[in-house]
């Protein structure tokens, strides 16, 4: 049996001696999905997500890129601090899960904020150039082999050529399809996030903030050193987020036990040198 209440009414007290189930409904928030949503994919909780979003630097009304959308977790929270005239953009390298993220957005009236789409960002998109240092990070940069330093012509050839090897049925489109310059801040959360940079290049305004999420430590040295070689990155930072909880244990004192009532409030306090 539900107990169902006027909206905005305060839950009603717990009947402790009513054998019959209730339940109490709350209203959904991004910190509820995140400990109940199915598991497409590993997930963000919210000790890394506060952080992302306070070093993303995100506000009502920013316009943010994700890339890795898996279950949506981090999703409601990035839509949530955008709201109400923000932007996110979600993206995902599997088309299954991008089309069931985007029904899920839809479902919980994310559909103003939330645009979710099928990419792959560790492959240049349309207009997107590799700056030839980054081919020192990794010689495969956003899926195609070093080009010959002194052939240009052969290196621009080079996504072309790699597209050309798979139907494009097989593969999601390259690149955010996002125009230069349209988001105030990326976030990574793919294997070989390095690889996005020229694509976070092409889309990420000046001054905007960039933030990749990864399990190991190779990964993100991989990543810092591509955005350094990019020298388009300043102030880079590398943090882990720790959670320590404490259950406070309330005893009743005995009586006669020393206690605030004991303290002499009268005494004048201890100067400090």
């Amino acid at each position: 049996r539900l107990r169902l209440g006027a909206r905005g009414a305060p839950p009603p007290p717990p009947a402790r001696n009513d054998p019959t189930p209730h339940a109490v409904l709350l209203r959904l928030t991004p910190e509820l999905w995140t400990q109940t949503l199915r598991h497409r994919t590993q997930i963000i909780y919210m000790t890394d997500i506060a952080v992302v979003i306070q070093h993303l630097r995100l506000r009502p009304g920013a316009v943010v890129a994700e890339a890795g959308t898996g279950s949506g977790s981090l999703t409601h929270s990035l839509a949530r601090a955008v709201a109400p005239t923000g932007r996110v953009y979600t993206f995902d390298f599997h088309k299954s899960r991008a089309d069931e993220a985007r029904k899920e957005f839809a479902a919980h009236g994310l559909g103003d904020v939330v645009v979710s789409g099928w990419c792959d960002v560790c492959r240049p998109g349309d207009g997107v150039a590799v700056p030839p240092a980054l081919l020192a990070v990794d010689s495969k940069m956003a899926g195609m082999e070093a080009a010959p330093e002194d052939d240009p012509e052969e290196e621009a050839d080079a996504p072309a050529a790699a597209a050309a090897a798979t139907t494009k049925d097989e593969e999601p489109p390259a690149g955010y399809g996002l125009p230069r310059d349209a988001v105030d801040a990326v976030f990574l959360d793919v294997p070989a996030p390095w690889l996005a940079v020229p694509n976070v290049l092409h889309v990420l305004r000046a001054g905007g903030a960039v933030c990749s999420y990864s399990p190991c430590i190779e990964q993100t040295l991989k990543f810092c050193s591509a955005l350094r070689r990019a020298d388009e990155f300043l102030d880079l930072h590398t943090v882990e987020a720790l959670t320590r909880e404490y259950a406070p244990v309330f005893t009743e004192a005995a009586a006669g036990a020393s206690g605030a009532a004991d303290r002499d409030d009268t005494a004048e306090p201890a100067k400090r040198a």
